[in-house]
């Protein structure tokens, strides 16, 4: 622990003679411990884009370590509780990615309860909105690849209704139409997955109708132009096993 606990560390030079000093030193190895975190996150997305995840893994784990005694030394800080968020999604990310998506779990849920919670103190905040669906998309994928398709489905429709939000208030914005479309993309194949053709086919031409207007509004942007491609595949795709299954 390189300050140790940061709670008692301000508190006990609140009641030293030398406050003024004393603090001001605290504050300087909060912030060099802080700093030192983020360093950890680089180094580990660094590792993770050079196709290390178990490189990744290990500075993860430190920035995890760092945002976490942030966090427990002043919960209702919001850089640090949203910090310790971030540490927690780029662990399970890389669990997810090595398939192990248990190990993966516990910390996306973890990451999801903070992100609610900073959420819900500041609702009009843009990012946290934003954050929150991406989390919920993260443990929709998650219990899909479980095979607990209703928590899974829970998951993705929460975060469909927030970046539908999004959206609504901000229909030019690209990111959070393409967001909202790969929602109704995620709910599609869990319905398919489950033998819901009539349920897929509804959500894949939401899918379909959001990627068309994406690729209407910027033609030349090859993955929205990929992606209009594969809402039709999926949706004739669809088709064809709704007709097997009318045939049966």
């Amino acid at each position: 622990m390189l300050i140790g606990n940061l709670g008692k560390a301000l508190e006990i030079s609140k009641k030293t003679p030398a406050y003024k000093k004393n603090f001001i030193t605290n504050i300087r190895k909060i912030w060099i411990y802080k700093q030192t975190g983020y360093s950890y996150n680089f180094l580990g997305r660094t590792q993770d884009s050079l196709g290390n995840p178990e490189k990744a893994l290990l500075y993860y784990e430190q920035f995890y370590r760092v945002t976490k005694e942030l966090y427990n030394a002043d919960p209702n800080n919001v850089d640090y509780k949203h910090g310790f968020a971030i540490s927690c999604s780029e662990v399970a990310g890389i669990y997810a990615s090595k398939g192990n998506h248990r190990g993966a779990l516990a910390y996306a849920e973890e990451s999801n309860r903070i992100a609610e919670s900073l959420y819900r103190a500041y609702p009009e905040n843009v990012r946290f909105k934003e954050n929150l669906a991406i989390s919920c998309q993260f443990l929709g994928i998650t219990y899909a690849a479980l095979k607990n398709f209703e928590k899974a489905m829970s998951y993705h429709g929460e975060s469909a209704r927030l970046k539908k939000e999004l959206y609504l208030r901000w229909p030019l914005n690209a990111d959070f139409k393409n967001g909202l479309a790969i929602s109704y993309s995620r709910m599609g194949e869990i319905q398919h997955a489950l033998g819901n053709y009539n349920e897929a086919f509804k959500y894949y031409q939401e899918y379909n109708h959001l990627k068309k207007e994406l690729y209407l509004q910027w033609p030349l942007n090859a993955d929205f132009k990929s992606g209009l491609a594969i809402s039709y595949q999926f949706l004739g795709f669809i088709q064809g096993l709704m007709g097997m299954k009318t045939k049966l």
